[in-house]
């Protein structure tokens, strides 16, 4: 529980927009208040034309092709080697959306029994051939594959 600092309502933590910079991970106004703090904020000529000018900066300035590249260059970096990065995040895709319909069935961890696990691919030909693992054991289990020659 947690109380708003503009209505002074006492809300569960799920009403409070999240905010890593604060102490509980949550912002001090509920969602109603931040909600309408930014729509009178929109309204106001000078934010608007403030932000407008920064947003066609960012553009004039090559902004997109920015992002771009240095998204390229993190998949890149990022990538097992011999295994393209769309077929990874196509099996991805795949399997998540497996899980979402109910296709797959998300298990513990299949090494240490932990409820909270992720899923991993040995082999991203196969989106559905799924190991459960909790997030120390897909470190190690992605360790172990770097690892291969």
């Amino acid at each position: 529980m947690k109380t708003c600092r503009c209505c002074g309502r006492t809300l569960g933590l799920a009403e409070f927009p999240c905010h890593p910079g604060c102490k509980d991970g949550r912002e001090g106004r509920c969602k109603t208040c931040k909600s309408a703090y930014m729509k009178s904020r929109r309204q106001v000529p000078e934010v608007r034309k403030r932000e407008t000018e920064t947003r066609r900066r960012w553009y004039e300035n090559g902004g997109r092709e920015i992002v771009r590249k240095n998204t390229l260059q993190y998949r890149k970096r990022t990538g097992y080697p011999g295994w393209s990065l769309p077929e990874r995040r196509h099996a991805r895709n795949l399997a998540q959306s497996a899980i979402r319909r109910g296709k797959l069935k998300r298990l513990p961890c299949e090494v240490c029994g932990i409820k909270k696990a992720e899923s991993h691919h040995d082999d991203y030909t196969r989106p559905f051939e799924i190991r459960f693992l909790c997030n120390k054991h897909h470190k190690e289990a992605d360790g172990a594959i770097r690892a291969r020659p």
